[in-house]
């Protein structure tokens, strides 16, 4: 096709990608990973209340910055941001293809947005699709000959996810090979402009390391297999394009291992912004989780920052598959096909519109519970970010309570008279690191609400989920919980 009808196709794809993701964001009410999703949007959302949390290192400073226009419109207003990013980064995968005259380049935009894990996190209020944006739009710069854009740009990624910085020096080692040596500085802009931004609040210009959240916790998470990551590809990533992953990645190491490869060929280019980047991220979260490092909950979605690199990857690896098929019409044909097993895999695995689930949805139906008792404008002491959410408490005020995970301990003359403590198995017991048993022992404080899921589920392989509702009662009088606790549990059927 010729390059005006080509740009309109493009356009106009997008378009549609862009409303349909729309509308599952705008439809859904699924809390995609839960907790964090809801943590990450209260950053967002009362930044400009609270103005210290643009620059919050947990949330990360970028995606802060960014996302909180939207989040003005609530929850499902930092989900459309998501939306317009990976949306964003699906079009800048076709320019990267299209700068290297790679034929039906178009359809990688769906190889992208479709794979299954992205496909749900774009409806999301988490980092990892800004980063993936970050370096598509990076590599595509760098394959069209605008290197210090491309410094640029990859110079933020600390910014939208932390362990991303170990991209950093690949993209030098790759403006060395390239000859492009003024380039290599401009990949500090993003931490020299923010370290100075972050003086001003911070008084320390080195804030990015010292504010740095994460640090071992193996004791709280745990650590598990080295190949934990690898054997969840099948789930995240979809057979199909595993299939077409691989083979893009046999081409690639092809093409760099001919004699007659040169410096500036595409596949050279692939090697260092497609391909050891996805393999440098899966390699350093699978050692953390295997060590027990750095935070990890062996959590799959962190691998969402390369799965466009690696679907562009696999584009790739069909396009090399097609390559010497001599008619048009039988490659798309052979690509409509690919798109078909591709797109359908992730609305099997996540029926739509998502709805709430598991953990999001008891949570949703003790905030229910305590506005149909009246409670609402009590205060609330919790483990929990969900609590927050769905009881419209803003967590970074305290006046009507605040989340006490980091306590460590429960003092019965911190809880005015009449407030509410919201204890679950997941938060409370692990993170909040306080067994429901301290809770239960505190005489001042009354159990009066216990949810139990159904079906019933565990959380980190061992414990039952629930949630129990204490209220520091007026009466000052000793309560005995377990008795309590008895009863309450007959109200449920066996």
């Amino acid at each position: 096709m010729n390059e005006k009808t080509e740009k309109i196709l493009a356009y106009s794809l997008t378009f549609v990608l862009l409303l349909l993701f729309s509308v599952l964001a705008i439809t859904s009410t699924a809390i995609f990973e839960g907790a964090d999703n809801i943590a990450h949007y209260h950053v967002s959302h009362y930044a400009f209340k609270h103005p210290e949390l643009f620059l919050y290192h947990w949330g990360k400073p970028l995606f802060n910055i960014l996302s909180s226009p939207f989040a003005q419109a609530g929850f499902t207003g930092i989900k459309l941001f998501n939306v317009l990013t990976g949306v964003a980064t699906a079009y800048f995968a076709y320019r990267y293809l299209r700068s290297q005259k790679v034929e039906t380049s178009l359809a990688v935009m769906p190889f992208v947005v479709f794979v299954p894990m992205y496909f749900m996190m774009m409806q999301s209020g988490l980092t990892e699709v800004l980063c993936s944006f970050i370096f598509v739009a990076s590599a595509f710069c760098f394959v069209d000959k605008r290197y210090i854009l491309s410094a640029i740009i990859m110079s933020f990624v600390p910014l939208s996810r932390t362990e991303a910085v170990i991209v950093l020096p690949i993209y030098a080692v790759a403006f060395l090979w390239f000859r492009q040596y003024k380039a290599i500085p401009f990949l500090l802009t993003g931490s020299i402009l923010f370290s100075i931004i972050g003086w001003f609040q911070y008084k320390d210009i080195f804030w990015l390391i010292n504010q740095n959240p994460y640090h071992g916790a193996a004791d709280l998470y745990g650590s598990g297999e080295l190949f934990h990551f690898i054997k969840e590809m099948p789930y995240a990533y979809g057979w199909p394009l595993i299939g077409l992953t691989i083979a893009g990645t046999l081409v690639t190491l092809f093409w760099l291992l001919r004699r007659k490869a040169r410096l500036a060929e595409p596949a050279t280019a692939d090697f260092f912004v497609l391909f050891l980047p996805t393999l440098v991220i899966l390699a350093a979260h699978s050692y953390v989780w295997w060590k027990g490092l750095g935070n990890s909950a062996g959590l799959t979605r962190v691998l969402t920052v390369v799965m466009p690199l690696a679907s562009i990857i696999g584009f790739k690896g069909l396009n090399e598959l097609t390559r010497y098929i001599p008619y048009k019409w039988l490659k798309w044909a052979l690509v409509l096909i690919a798109l078909f097993f591709i797109v359908r895999v992730p609305f099997k695995r996540f029926p739509q519109p998502a709805k709430l689930q598991t953990a999001d949805l008891l949570m949703s139906k003790a905030a229910d519970w305590i506005k149909s008792e009246g409670y609402q404008d009590r205060s609330i002491y919790y483990y929990d970010p969900e609590v927050a959410f769905f009881n419209h408490i803003d967590p970074w005020s305290h006046d009507k309570g605040r989340q006490i995970i980091r306590d460590g301990f429960i003092n019965e003359n911190m809880f005015e008279e009449g407030s509410l403590i919201v204890w679950d198995a997941h938060f409370g017991a692990h993170e909040g690191r306080t067994p429901l048993s301290e809770l239960m022992n505190k005489h001042k404080i009354k159990l009066i609400k216990i949810l139990l899921p159904n079906p019933p589920f565990t959380v980190f392989g061992k414990d039952d989920y629930c949630i129990y509702i204490f209220m520091k009662d007026k009466t000052h009088e000793p309560h005995d919980n377990y008795a309590l606790e008895k009863e309450l549990l007959g109200n449920f059927p066996q």
